[in-house]
């Protein structure tokens, strides 16, 4: 059972002076376990779990081990995530800032810059990867290079934000290396060699999953607000020239038994299409590597760029960034979109003429709502800030607190399962057969991105 401690500071007292707590579950209730604190250079405490003096059955807490049900190891009580604020720890364990625990087990690192450990990991769940696996540093700063070196020739699995180490980093990797797993959102790291990884039998999986979800039901919302004219509404109402019942309606449209394209019908579109099944569409799809079987067993029809854009009344931009993809949705296909159409982007704005958009929105009379930009954020003069036909969003698809735990959960899920033999089915994993559209080149940088779309329709 996954306890936390209670947070209560320690008791004023000399160094070493023990203090009696009560171990507390989640949401406060009692648990019966008692704690001993005891209290270090810098006023650091400690914890040593010990039996209720009633005859009591011990389960796990985060992180703690058990030996025997009767000695428990003494351990930082906010470790694997106190960023390094103890100053000294009993020589009697290990440092707990690079180790939580001994025995022949999978040894994770876990090296998360840019994110933080909080933002990405329930305690719940490193509660579920503490009970089977050492972790390794789980800190929020990057964790040294020399230190990553010899860390890395036990590890298990490396869970990281930035691979900062290096092309020959996995040179020092020791046989028993079975995964790399990247928490920033796609695979486009430069500097991580991951055909050596491949060649090695690692696993190179990404978290970008983790946002399918929350990037649909925003799309869902944008595609509602242009076809609704919500937004514009607002505006109106607010600048005291609003148009009421059918005059205000007049150039809006309803949602239902709509056609609907996806250009790229990879996992944004899976959830894209849940979310509009209450809608009863006519889907379109667009995305040459999916053979067209499995595009129409999921009822979506195959059609081309320039079909979709004359029939469908609302595009998504879905695609994998790539330079195949760069500059796709070009001035010639958004000039086929007429003032009944609108066109929803939700991948990279490489894949859009977002030149062409601006100026053609105006003078065709399109709506359309985007969440990227070709820079982020536009300049202030930017002509689509002064768009009326936009409805623009800063970047929020995937940014929700919601989606990035989910990171730490999908991680945690395909680490058990892999160190339990199981198939991983949560993390996305680079293959020869998808890796041209998951090595994404525009960005190295992650740290704002909502996810990895790539063709896997599935």
């Amino acid at each position: 059972m996954t306890c936390m401690m209670w947070t209560r500071p320690a008791t004023p007292g000399p160094i070493n002076t023990p203090r009696v707590f009560q171990v507390r579950r989640r949401g406060s209730r009692s648990f019966g376990n008692w704690v001993r604190r005891f209290r270090w250079r810098g006023g650091t405490s400690w914890a040593l779990l010990l039996p209720r003096p009633a005859a009591h059955s011990m389960g796990r807490t985060d992180g703690l081990r058990y030996h025997d049900g009767r000695a428990h190891r003494l351990r930082c009580h906010s470790a694997p995530v106190c960023a390094g604020r103890c100053d000294v720890w009993p020589p009697e364990m290990t440092d707990p800032h690079t180790r939580t625990g001994g025995g022949e087990r999978p040894r994770v690192i876990i090296d998360p810059e840019f994110r933080t450990m909080d933002e990405i990991f329930d305690p719940d769940d490193l509660g579920r990867l503490a009970e089977v696996a050492e972790i390794v540093w789980g800190r929020d700063e990057p964790m040294p290079t020399d230190l990553f070196f010899a860390e890395i020739a036990d590890a298990s699995a490396v869970v990281f934000g930035r691979w900062r180490h290096g092309p020959t980093a996995l040179d020092h990797a020791g046989p028993g290396l079975r995964a790399l797993l990247e928490v920033a959102g796609g695979h486009e790291h430069e500097d991580l060699d991951d055909r050596q990884a491949q060649q090695r039998g690692v696993l190179v999986g990404s978290c970008a999953p983790a946002f399918g979800a929350a990037v649909a039901e925003l799309g869902l919302a944008l595609a509602l607000g242009t076809q609704r004219g919500i937004v514009e509404a607002d505006r109106r109402m607010r600048a005291r020239t609003e148009a009421w019942l059918h005059e205000g309606n007049r150039l809006n449209r309803s949602l239902f038994r709509t056609t609907i394209g996806f250009v790229g019908c990879g996992q944004i579109s899976v959830h894209l299409q849940r979310l509009l099944e209450p809608f009863q569409p006519i889907l379109l799809g667009y995305d040459p590597p999916l053979p067209r079987q499995q595009l129409e067993t999921r009822g979506i029809t195959p059609a081309t760029l320039q079909d979709m854009f004359d029939r469908a009344d609302i595009v998504f931009v879905l695609a994998a960034p790539s330079p195949a993809t760069e500059g796709m949705i070009s001035r010639e296909l958004i000039a086929r979109l007429g003032p009944s159409q609108g066109l929803v982007v939700l991948s990279r704005a490489s894949i859009v003429d977002f030149d062409a958009l601006v100026k053609l929105s105006a003078s065709n009379g399109f709506r359309f709502a985007t969440d990227v930009y070709p820079v982020e954020p536009p300049h202030e003069d930017d002509p689509i800030r002064d768009n009326e036909q936009a409805i623009l969003v800063p970047h929020l698809a995937g940014a929700l607190p919601e989606a990035l735990r989910m990171i730490g959960r999908i991680v945690v899920d395909d680490l058990l399962d892999l160190f339990a033999g199981q198939p991983v089915t949560r993390m996305q994993y680079l293959t020869d057969r998808n890796r041209a559209g998951l090595l994404q080149t525009n960005r190295a940088d992650r740290g704002w991105a909502p996810t990895s779309l790539v063709s896997q329709g599935g």
